[in-house]
């Protein structure tokens, strides 16, 4: 009974250290089932927003994530934020694996020559709808210029990324979108900022070529950037055919493209009220607001409101830039079946410069401005189908890796294939987090200035209380 006695203290601290450690692992377990774990980081890497959330909870089928990495090589931020993924819905999962040992994910996702599958990717895959989608590495960081640093920042797309690929997996129907080819139009190698963005927003894109015998399927819009030879007159009737189902069509047609000497290409703008005209969009010296830094040709153009464009106005994403960009006649109510409308102009006192001249300056005979720099049409055919077209006069808007990350044009782009296919989609507004932590500045020292004298002060408080009593004893 002594020797008991003079354990128990001994047995009582063990039980209460094991007490302590299943505690804490069931504490860790309750963290990682329900994201209760608090996320301390200074950019709040591993905090979903709204629109995750929101998403996350319409969720009902199984979708599985495999984070694709080396065995000590895990990048622990990512694989906190899939699991506050799978504490938020049960049925969002994930697992960590190395390729190297398992080969057949290889053969199961395959990608392709612009999105391999390789170590250090995510792959979210959904059995019900048997589709996946691969997000590199490359996919996760983004650049953007900050008009206030005046210069590029580095963001992560952790959760834009993942919640886009959630959504496409899920989604019963991806809408299609085709790119015509064989007219020297712009092709894969110079369109890949546009399919990466479209196909991030939860489309399929495919390049098609008529002459070679491809067909348009299921595309519900046809995108035709600035082609440089004309359509045969076979061409012309699948794309008739195309239209009369509904199809809708995205063109551009630069200033430098020979649209006057394709006539098949000028019926087919014409059916939709489009008339190109000759030579640049020059804006006036005196304007500099309705043009870039010390560049008149860089267009600063405005935006109607419009059906696409109405959210963007009222969200304040405004800016927009088109290089050398060709202008249209402003369009006029021509029949009973067309409706067009000018979706961005130029300033009053623009003019169009002849390109073959050896400057830009302005000449009495240059026509002025506004101009039309781009219109949206809706037609109604001969099958009773309503068919949309839209025209911008400059590719660079959709091709420029700049643009995308200095102006709206990401959200331009996607609004206009939003109505051009009449679909709403859904709009992942999920901000990027800054990759780097911001640097201290007057108003950010505030605190620590604070906890500087109130540190010292507390220590003086508190020996007062001690010793002023004890002075009186």
């Amino acid at each position: 009974m002594k020797n008991l006695r003079r354990r128990f203290p001994t047995l009582l601290l063990a039980l209460s250290l094991c007490l302590m450690v299943v505690l804490c692992l069931a504490m860790d377990s309750l963290e990682l089932t329900y994201g209760l774990r608090q996320d301390l980081s200074f950019n709040e890497l591993t905090t979903t927003s709204a629109t995750t959330n929101d998403i996350l909870a319409e969720i009902h089928t199984p979708v599985h994530i495999y984070a694709l990495y080396q065995k000590g090589d895990e990048y622990e931020p990512l694989i906190e934020v899939l699991k506050r993924y799978q504490a938020t819905n049960p049925l969002v999962t994930y697992e960590v694996a190395d390729i190297t040992l398992n080969p057949n994910l290889v053969n199961r996702f395959k990608g392709d020559a612009e999105n391999p599958l390789t170590q250090d990717s995510l792959v979210a895959y959904c059995p019900a709808t048997d589709r996946y989608k691969i997000i590199r590495a490359a996919h996760l960081i983004s650049q953007s210029y900050s008009v206030t640093l005046g210069t590029y920042i580095m963001e992560l797309n952790y959760e834009k990324a993942i919640t886009e690929a959630i959504v496409y997996v899920t989604r019963d129907e991806i809408p299609e979108i085709a790119v015509l080819q064989g007219h020297a139009e712009l092709d894969e190698n110079v369109t890949g900022y546009l399919t990466d963005f479209l196909s991030s927003n939860n489309y399929h894109v495919s390049f098609v070529d008529l002459k070679n015998g491809d067909a348009l399927g299921d595309a519900g819009l046809l995108f035709i950037l600035s082609a440089q030879k004309d359509l045969s007159a076979s061409d012309v009737t699948v794309i008739l055919s195309f239209l009369n189902r509904g199809g809708s069509l995205f063109i551009t047609c630069d200033v430098i493209d020979p649209i006057q000497k394709m006539p098949n290409f000028l019926s087919l703008f014409r059916l939709y009220g489009f008339v190109p005209l000759e030579g640049a969009t020059i804006s006036a010296a005196d304007e500099s607001h309705t043009y870039y830094d010390n560049f008149p040709y860089i267009i600063l153009p405005a935006i109607e409101d419009t059906a696409p464009t109405r959210a963007m106005l009222s969200g304040g994403e405004d800016t927009l830039m088109l290089l050398w960009a060709r202008a249209f006649e402003t369009p006029g109510q021509t029949d009973k079946n067309l409706k067009a409308q000018t979706v961005l102009y130029s300033s009053y006192n623009a003019y169009l410069s002849d390109i073959t001249r050896d400057d830009y300056a302005q000449q009495e005979s240059d026509p002025t401005g506004p101009f039309s720099m781009a219109v949206l049409s809706e037609r109604l055919m001969e099958s009773t189908e309503l068919s949309r077209a839209f025209i911008i006069g400059s590719s660079t808007i959709l091709t420029s890796g700049d643009q995308y990350a200095m102006t709206d044009s990401g959200t331009f782009i996607l609004r206009m294939v939003q109505h051009l296919v009449g679909q709403e989609g859904i709009s992942l507004a999920i901000e990027q987090k800054p990759a780097v932590r911001p640097g201290l500045s007057a108003s950010s020292q505030t605190l620590g200035m604070i906890l500087i004298v109130l540190a010292p002060l507390l220590v003086f408080i508190a020996a007062l209380i001690v010793l002023v009593p004890r002075r009186h004893r």
